[in-house]
């Protein structure tokens, strides 16, 4: 175990075929990954949760919700990293990481994120600790791209080649999310008065 989350992951690499590759766990590239994480500002991580668990369901028919694992993952991310792990030394694959320790700074950054929603409004203090917030999104894709390298390592497709590449469905909500990172950014200059309203209001009149 590597108590060090920034620290790179290291994991012994094979050489796989066909008949090596699992199919109870979400493999994507991290390419893949990354575009949709960043561009979703991490709302990806619900479906990434829910194809996890649907995966695991699927195949070993234990009869969970992934819905609802999904939607409350606080509740459950923890297990799901420690069958990833499971998964890792069950196959004796070397790979360095911490399942408890990602999962343990998730969950304190979604109770965060959620007590700063319900915050009243302060001002200033409120708008730093809505940019701190958007900024921890950074935190949360560090954990889950290391995370992801654990599922396509345990899954026997280290490269995440079978799905890497971009769909229609895909496209969309990238679109969508970079229109929502444009409202934010936007809302953050005017409330530091690093643009003019007017200024802004001229480029749509």
């Amino acid at each position: 175990m590597d108590e060090n989350i920034y620290k790179a992951p290291e994991a012994e690499l094979k050489c796989y075929n066909s008949g090596d590759i699992d199919d109870d766990l979400y493999i994507v590239s991290l390419k893949k990954f990354s575009i949709l994480f960043i561009s979703t500002l991490g709302g990806y991580t619900i479906y990434w949760v829910y194809k996890n668990w649907k995966k695991y369901n699927d195949k070993h028919q234990l009869g969970y919700w992934p819905v609802a694992r999904a939607i409350f993952s606080i509740f459950f991310v923890h297990s799901l990293f420690g069958y990833v792990d499971d998964k890792l030394n069950e196959k004796n694959i070397d790979f360095s990481w911490n399942p408890t320790l990602l999962a343990t700074i998730y969950v304190i950054l979604v109770i965060f994120d959620r007590v700063v929603d319900r915050l009243p409004d302060m001002g200033t203090i409120s708008l730093y600790l809505g940019l701190g917030a958007i900024l921890l999104t950074f935190v949360d894709y560090k954990i889950f791209h290391i995370a992801q390298q654990a599922v396509n390592a345990s899954q026997g497709e280290p490269d995440g080649a079978s799905n890497s590449e971009l769909t229609f469905a895909n496209y969309f909500w990238i679109v969508l999310g970079l229109l929502i990172w444009t409202l934010i950014i936007t809302i953050f200059l005017l409330a530091f008065e690093l643009i003019d309203s007017e200024f802004l209001l001229s480029l749509f009149s």
